[in-house]
Order: structure tokens, then C-alpha cells, then sequence
């Protein structure tokens, strides 16, 4: 079990691991964005995958910035290049088409294969992530297992790293309320107050194809919706058409018409190999065979 201490404590062990290793950043980034990570992200970030290329120049640099900015360091477990991509993409996901986001407010992260439990000696309270707040910090825990599998699979509607880092998004305008007023338009709000009330109560009806842990709040329902909006946004556009509309205005995204049937289409419904002289799915223009193949 992952002690309460360790949350406490988080703040310190970041200091420790990050402090004056910021001087260098922008001439690691001149530097260029390291082609194996480039690979890595093709392999283990579906998002990512179907990108343009301009896009994907932008979140490389992105990611790149968050790596070099934000300590994410291990508890009793190792964190590799992988762990560190895939929580840099979970932040940079949903910041995307943001002008400019630097997530100045959060410490860093620590990634652990622990439990996490919040209240220890309660039994049945497992999460597998965690944002604490202080003031206007934030900080964050994950479940390494957990991220892994969010980014692993991604028809279930579950990404722990989306869902703790649309917490830090929802405490950016300082209250972790399910209202993210630092990013949503102030025109909406009102509307995405009423029409999460609806959308909770449809969950306590059993009419609700959501994931049951959003109507535990107001703010994990906002979570939960922003890993069903990032991971199947055609189906919630269908099912959920204003929840959708908001989300897509709040997030400056959309990604409905193409994401799923592009995902799709890196593997033919019939099980076989995309054909080497095929367009690349991932938008390059190039034949499969020039481009993502290789990977």
C-alpha cells in the first residue's frame, strides 16, 4: 500500500530531483526531439500516431518541453523513456491547440506500481492516480501499470494519465470543481453545469453508457468524459452530441470525423497487414512502406 506520507513528501523528492536542471532547456529543444523517442511515441501513442505532420511537430516539441521542465521520477519502480512519453502525452493530449500551456503550477510526478490509497486503513478506496493540491500547486501520483494499459488499449474509455491531467486542467483556475473555467469559455459554463447534472443522474439511472466513477462528482465526471472524448470521440459525438460540442470548444478539438477510422486503419478489419504501397494512415503522404512500417 503506497503510505499517505509519500504524498506528503512528493514536493521534496521533486525539488530534489529537478532543482537547477532547468538552465539547458531551450537549447535541448534547439537541439532537436530524439528520433528513438519519435519511435516510441509512433509505437505506444495511438493520439499521436494519426496526427498531420504538423501537428505532430508540435507535440513533439511539446512533450519534449514537458520532459525537460517536469520531474517524473519513480517510486520503488524504474521509469524508463517510455513511462516519461507517455506521461508527457497524456498532458499534452489535452493542451494541444492551446497557444501556449506550460503547466507552471505542477510540481512534477511520481509514478509507483503501489496501490495508491488516499485513506489508509479504508478498505475498497484503491485509485490509480492522484492530484494533491496546495494553494496553487498541484502535484500527481500514477499508477505505473495503469498508464500503461490506458495507452495499451484505447476502446475502453480508460487513460489514468488523461484523466489526472484533466484534474491538474481543472485546477488551473484554482478549484478542482469540475468546472475547467481556465479553458472553458465563460459562455458555456452555465450549460455544462446543467447538462452534467443531467448526465450524472442518467448514471445513477443506469442509462448511461458512462464509466459509473463519474457520478462520484462533478469533477470526476469531467475527467471521465475527457478520457471518453480523447479516446472515442465519434461515439461520444453520437451518444452525447452537446456534451461533445462543449468538450470540442473547450479543448479546441476535434477529432471525431477522423481519429477512430483512421486508428482503424493501421490494421485491416480482416486481421491482415496494411499493404506496403498503401498510403500511410498517419497522414504523411508517403507509401506505408516509406514511413510507419519500419515501426
Amino acid at each position: 500500500m503506497l503510505p499517505l506520507i509519500l504524498i506528503v513528501a512528493v514536493g521534496v523528492l521533486l525539488y530534489l530531483a529537478f532543482s537547477g536542471g532547468r538552465r539547458n532547456v531551450e537549447h535541448q529543444i534547439r537541439a532537436g526531439f530524439p528520433e528513438e523517442w519519435d519511435r516510441l511515441l509512433l509505437q505506444h501513442v495511438g493520439f499521436y500516431h494519426v496526427l498531420t505532420p504538423e501537428k505532430k511537430e508540435r507535440f513533439r516539441e511539446r512533450v519534449h518541453r514537458f520532459i525537460l521542465t517536469k520531474p517524473i521520477i519513480g517510486y520503488q519502480t524504474e521509469v524508463d523513456d517510455v513511462v516519461r512519453l507517455l506521461v508527457a502525452s497524456s498532458a499534452v493530449m489535452l493542451t494541444l491547440s492551446f497557444e501556449r500551456w506550460n503547466f507552471n503550477y505542477l510540481s512534477g510526478v511520481i509514478v509507483t506500481d503501489q496501490v495508491i490509497n488516499p485513506e489508509v486503513g479504508k478498505q475498497g478506496n484503491v485509485v490509480l492516480g492522484q492530484v494533491e493540491t496546495s494553494g496553487d500547486n498541484s502535484k500527481m501520483v500514477l499508477s505505473k501499470s495503469s498508464l500503461l494499459q490506458g495507452f495499451r488499449n484505447m476502446n475502453d474509455r480508460k487513460n489514468v494519465g488523461v484523466h489526472e491531467f484533466a484534474h491538474v486542467l481543472d485546477h488551473a483556475d484554482g478549484e478542482i470543481d469540475g468546472i475547467p473555467r481556465a479553458i472553458m469559455p465563460s459562455e458555456l459554463v452555465d450549460n455544462w453545469v446543467e447538462l452534467v447534472g443531467k448526465k450524472i443522474k442518467a448514471i445513477y439511472d443506469n442509462h448511461s453508457d458512462f464509466d459509473c466513477y463519474g457520478a462520484t462528482s462533478e469533477s470526476e465526471f469531467f475527467a471521465v468524459a475527457t478520457e471518453y472524448f480523447f479516446e472515442k470521440p465519434d461515439v461520444m459525438k453520437r451518444k452525447h452530441p452537446a456534451l461533445y460540442e462543449i468538450m470540442s470548444t473547450t479543448f479546441q478539438q476535434d477529432e471525431s470525423s477522423g481519429f477512430s477510422e483512421k486508428l482503424k486503419n493501421l490494421v485491416s478489419f480482416s486481421g491482415g497487414c496494411i499493404g506496403r504501397n498503401a498510403p500511410c494512415p498517419c497522414g504523411s503522404g508517403k507509401k506505408f512502406k516509406r514511413c510507419c512500417m519500419r515501426n
